[in-house]
């Protein structure tokens, strides 16, 4: 069980920044781009970094086009309401993310650290004779 998780903490973690990355840099590179990158730096620091990190390494990978796609296809339905209301960006994609790209995004932060403490009260191997 515990080699089970010694792989599940940092594999899901991976697959989570994965997508987060991808979705705001897709956001990022979108038709309301600036609108989001306007308000992030306001309202949500997570957003505007994992919107750098994102853009950087999709741009790194050329594969900012499939990001924005990927974007488009979770909150493409809502870029008409920022582009209605530029000051409320944030609020209206996080709105209209669904459950899955919302717990990514909150929750990556959260298994990060449930990882690092799993980590650190994992069971260790007693050595009780040393050989010399």
């Amino acid at each position: 069980m515990h080699r089970m998780l010694a792989w599940l903490f940092p594999l899901l973690f991976l697959v989570m920044l994965f997508a987060d990355l991808a979705f705001w840099c897709g956001v990022h590179n979108g038709p309301v781009g600036p609108q989001v990158l306007r308000s992030a730096q306001k309202e949500a620091p997570l957003a505007l970094g994992y919107t750098q990190a994102g853009d950087a390494l999709f741009g790194a990978l050329g594969m900012r086009q499939w990001a924005t796609g990927f974007a488009e296809r979770r909150v493409g339905h809502a870029y008409r309401e920022v582009e209605a209301v530029p000051e409320a960006a944030m609020d209206i994609v996080t709105r209209a993310m669904s459950w899955g790209m919302r717990a990514a995004h909150a929750g990556l932060p959260f298994l990060l650290v449930a990882w690092g403490l799993w980590y650190w009260r994992r069971p260790r191997q007693v050595q009780i004779i040393r050989h010399k």
